[in-house]
């Protein structure tokens, strides 16, 4: 065994992309190993533990506070064995803080989120380092290093950031602004499957407002603050990395509320993930010390994204806040071309609205619920009852049904939302651009309006 020092290990080991082992000795001799599913370097002389279920590692360790870490590399299987002392039980401070917000995001994501709670954070002094050498002729032969195609070298990353700047800057609409920045992110960065979320901050949710590489797009999906690793990641406004879902839980991606249900079906939109994904990563998106959003991306191999990869995705997704943040939908002269008309209504089409939770349906489909659906209902609403089908986003943003804040109201992007989530739904009602700060409601079908009140009476 080649004797090496703690901060000598890849980052990848403290990933949790492989379970470590620790082994302990009672007082008379007696062996046990366990698996410990995390581990954190504190720093270059000591490393902490989760040890929610180690209790017989924990009656060892009071007698005999001498063990031995077996730490595993995900994609070489370098081995390394640590021997530890234990040290001291930690149940607050930034070690603490750290492994709780880890494992938040870990069982949030189980069917029972918040029922594993972390008692301690175990701190052990690490006594000597070494790598564990293996014979050529029993050595297996390591995995090839994964390939990630992303920038790497500094002139890469340059390149990559420029591109993004360039197309963030030079978009006029929205839906511009945000599909190239996401394409620039699988294209320039290496990020294939990318999501992004704002923040709601009068319901305490995020939205999913764009996506690319995902099986299904999500739009409009809600995950509070707090659920998951994406509201986690919110909710801490750190960022949050996971190396193998695959070892860490069972990968439930459904959003852990209790689904409301009503006459017309579940009430929620299941967020865009990938089916195999490994790796997560999530980051932050904060403008002026303020929550905006998450970017999300996903992985199918192991220990996908490194600390390059926090740095990156965390400089990418804050040029592209920014640019969502200060596009200007304030109505301009630049004209377009008309919309071609629409044929005579064919049929009906049946739009309820439940005011408990501003809930819309179509036709018996969920469409959407929050404060985007009462923007839909109130659309509809003016459009039936005053015969007309174009809206300014000025009108919209005074008009007391939606009780929108005063300050950054983010209407724009809640138009966007809608206008995605109609178009994927393809119910026969859509909303279409006819120019900067003007909206137009449409739909090959008469419209019939159903309330239904939220005492249901």
């Amino acid at each position: 065994m080649s004797p090496v020092s703690l901060s000598e290990l890849p980052p990848e080991c403290f990933e949790g992309a492989l379970a470590a082992v620790l082994a302990t000795s009672s007082t008379d001799g007696i062996p046990n190993a366990a698996w410990v599913s995390h581990v954190l370097r504190v720093d270059d002389r000591h490393v902490a533990l989760w040890c929610q279920f180690l209790n017989k590692s924990r009656a060892n360790l009071e007698g005999n506070p001498i063990g031995v870490l077996l730490m595993t590399h995900p994609r070489t299987a370098q081995q390394w064995r640590l021997f530890v002392r234990f040290a001291r039980s930690e149940t607050h401070g930034d070690t603490f803080e750290a492994m709780v917000r880890r494992l938040g995001a870990v069982t949030s994501l189980t069917q029972q989120p918040g029922a594993v709670s972390l008692r301690s954070a175990d701190v052990f002094e690490v006594l000597e380092v070494s790598a564990v050498e293996i014979g050529p002729d029993k050595a297996a032969e390591p995995p090839a290093p994964v390939e990630r195609g992303r920038p790497r070298t500094t002139p890469e990353v340059v390149a990559a950031l420029s591109r993004l700047s360039e197309s963030v800057a030079g978009s006029e609409q929205l839906e511009g602004l945000v599909e190239s920045g996401l394409s620039i992110l699988a294209s320039h960065f290496g990020y294939d499957s990318v999501s992004l979320y704002l923040l709601e901050p009068l319901e305490g949710v995020l939205y999913a407002l764009a996506s690319r590489g995902f099986p299904h797009s999500g739009i409009g999906a809600r995950i509070p603050l707090g659920v998951g690793i994406v509201g986690t990641c919110a909710l801490h406004r750190l960022p949050i990395r996971i190396a193998n879902m695959r070892h860490e839980i069972y990968y439930d991606r459904a959003v852990q509320e209790q689904l409301a249900r009503s006459k017309g079906g579940e009430r929620e939109i299941p967020l865009p993930a990938l089916d195999q994904a490994a790796s997560v990563l999530a980051v932050p998106l904060l403008l002026r010390g303020n929550l905006f959003g998450v970017l999300a991306t996903e992985g199918c191999d192991l220990a996908a994204f490194d600390d390059c990869d926090v740095h990156l995705l965390t400089i990418a997704g804050l040029l592209l806040a920014q640019g969502v943040a200060l596009h200007d939908d304030e109505e301009g002269k630049r004209e377009v071309s008309a919309a071609p008309p629409l044929e005579r209504p064919r049929g009906s089409l049946r739009l309820r609205y439940y005011e408990a939770d501003d809930s819309v349906f179509i036709d018996d489909e969920y469409l959407i619920k929050g404060i985007p659906g009462r923007i839909l209902w109130l659309i509809v609403t003016l459009r039936e009852n005053e015969r007309r089908s174009t809206f300014q986003n000025r009108e919209l943003r005074l008009h007391p049904a939606l009780k929108l804040p005063s300050y950054k109201d983010n209407l724009e992007t809640r138009l966007l939302m809608l206008q995605r989530r109609l178009e994927e739904k393809g119910s026969g009602l859509r909303l279409r651009r006819e120019e900067r700060g003007r909206l137009r409601v449409e739909s090959d079908r008469n419209i019939e309006i159903e309330v239904i009140p939220a005492n249901g009476s």
